[in-house]
């Protein structure tokens, strides 16, 4: 879930080919076979056959599920007025070890009328050929976006491919009518060129402020603002980059148990691989606040050859606001980072509005 992809060893070389531009228009509403509407009217979309809602995780995050089938997630999030911003924010849900698209590879279009943006995300994970399609729709004239995420190994891309490309470009407001999808057009910037500059490495401690949360950042550690639900990114040039994600009050979940699972989705569904070997356990901050981590390992293929990972999750709730926090870093520098991280955590504070 980085929020910029700031992963240099692992940016794989790929292409979202052209001919998906095709492949993509026109979504007809006799094609629908099981229509979603989200409770509160937020937005709708039609899902292939066999699949259903499996949990709401958090009052934002939705899985569907089929049997022997990819899992499609869909984030619905408020205060996202236009394409790039709904797009940027659903990059921030991937893990650190799915690639980047780099320019060329991610596309306009409008769905139903509202301004999207998609691409398709090629790798090779534990010697699978994997694609992520990952996509983001602005619900037009209401602040709300959609974000659609969902990855296929061979098997289901030719089984299931272009019906989840079709269940995106059915995405609308609840109620809405399936009017399709325009044509692909190659967005002017790519995801990468798109990311803001990172701030100067710090040669002493500082404090980082947002709406929702102030955090000390430790001495050798630069930061990265986010937008919409991506916090920040605070990373170490020797131990990884902390993710650091959040939303008001109950929309990125209930609890502290929710939002921990819907980050465990996350780190799941782009590395298979990863597994739970420790957790959750519960930390103090020094405010008092009890946080609940999760530590994952599994590893990462790139190019033929497998590395080894630690992913260490968190998560943090209380009636203002649901934060969680994500930590992707190599094995040999894991105690270091699980240091740096519940250092970085256990500063936690309260918003300071900007």
């Amino acid at each position: 879930m980085n929020l910029h992809g700031r992963t240099p060893s692992f940016r794989l070389a790929s292409v979202v080919q052209l001919a998906a531009a095709v492949l993509f228009v026109g979504v007809s509403s006799a094609w629908a076979q099981n229509t979603y509407e989200d409770l509160d009217g937020r937005f709708a979309l039609d899902l292939p056959p066999g699949w259903q809602l499996q949990s709401e995780v958090a009052t934002t995050l939705y899985q569907f599920a089929r049997p022997n089938a990819p899992l499609i997630i869909v984030i619905c999030q408020e205060e996202l007025d236009d394409r790039e911003s709904v797009f940027a924010s659903a990059m921030g849900y991937l893990p650190d070890a799915t690639p980047r698209p780099p320019s060329g590879t991610v596309f306009d279009t409008e769905v139903n009328g509202n301004p999207a943006r998609w691409s398709e995300i090629k790798f090779e994970q534990d010697g699978v050929d994997l694609t992520t399609y990952i996509g983001g729709v602005a619900i037009e004239g209401t602040g709300i976006g959609v974000m659609y995420i969902t990855t296929l190994n061979e098997e289901w891309y030719d089984s299931y491919g272009e019906s989840l490309k079709q269940t995106f470009n059915s995405i609308r407001l609840a109620g809405a009518p399936v009017t399709g999808a325009t044509a692909l057009v190659a967005a002017d910037v790519g995801y990468i060129e798109a990311a803001a500059e990172a701030e100067p490495v710090a040669e002493a401690a500082s404090t980082f402020e947002h709406d929702l949360l102030t955090l000390t950042v430790p001495a050798g550690w630069s930061v990265e603002r986010g937008e919409g639900a991506s916090i920040a990114a605070i990373e170490h040039a020797d131990i990884g980059t902390v993710a650091v994600m959040g939303l008001k009050k109950n929309d990125f979940g209930r609890n502290r148990e929710e939002i921990l699972e819907a980050l465990g989705v996350g780190v799941q569904s782009a590395v298979p691989s990863m597994r739970s070997v420790r957790g959750p356990y519960e930390i103090t901050t020094d405010a008092g606040d009890v946080i609940l981590m999760q530590e994952y390992s599994g590893e990462v293929t790139a190019e033929g050859q497998s590395t080894p990972y630690v992913y260490f999750v968190a998560s943090a709730k209380d009636r203002n606001r649901g934060l969680g926090f994500m930590l992707m870093c190599k094995p040999e520098v894991r105690e270091d980072a699980e240091r740096e991280l519940l250092s970085i955590i256990s500063s936690l504070g309260p918003g300071v509005e900007r």
